[in-house]
């Protein structure tokens, strides 16, 4: 079982690799292929940190930019996708910076890549009537307006913990921290959360929340 394992991420790796160099020896296939492979994840991504489904359009177009004239410069010291989400943490930034605007919050566009959510499982594994589609879905947006309100450090590391499921190491790459103030922020993140849906817990659950 375990040489099955290995060969698998093996092989998973190997054909990583080859999409990079193929993209480095100007492939335009492999620019194709490799924007399919990330864009949807990277476009999420920004929606998360910016809140705004425009702002995250032109944010992927400029991470894009910057990956592929980047990829040659890649080490392979780290996942590819680890490597693409700092790009795409620190282009959110700085279009944060330089938005003046009220920030608008965009729920519909994320909503579905929210199902992973370790809290929101929690809610609705509590639900009294799990076949009540439409009060899932109020209960989905409830906790995705939650998080939208947390300041940034933690939206972005509770977002790349429980919906991307990175490590806490991967995690510290991205953002540029060290493990410890990830795992501090992603423990803050939470319990805000747990603090702010206090009476959700407590409407679904039917009993108290202290």
């Amino acid at each position: 079982m375990d040489k099955t394992i290995d060969k698998t991420g093996d092989q998973s790796g190997l054909e990583e690799r080859e999409l990079i160099e193929r993209c480095r020896s100007g492939q335009e296939s492999a620019y194709e292929e490799f924007y399919r492979e990330y864009s949807s994840k990277v476009y999420t991504l920004a929606c998360r940190i910016l809140g705004n489904t425009d702002w995250a359009k032109d944010a992927t177009q400029e991470i894009f930019i910057k990956a592929f004239s980047g990829l040659t410069n890649f080490q392979y010291q780290s996942k590819i996708s680890t490597w693409l989400y700092r790009i795409a943490v620190n282009q959110c930034r700085d279009m944060q910076r330089s938005q003046t605007r009220k920030r608008e919050v965009s729920i519909e566009s994320v909503s579905d890549n929210m199902e992973s959510v370790s809290l929101l499982e929690q809610v609705e594994n509590g639900k009294p009537s799990p076949s009540e589609e439409q009060h899932a879905r109020q209960i989905r947006q409830k906790i995705i307006e939650a998080i939208e309100r947390l300041p940034e450090e933690f939206r972005e590391t509770i977002y790349l913990k429980e919906i991307e499921d990175l490590s806490y190491e991967e995690i510290g790459k991205i953002v540029g921290c060290r493990m410890g103030t990830v795992k501090s922020r992603i423990f803050r993140a939470r319990e805000l959360l747990q603090k702010e849906l206090k009476d959700l817990y407590q409407e679904m659950i039917g009993g108290s929340v202290t």
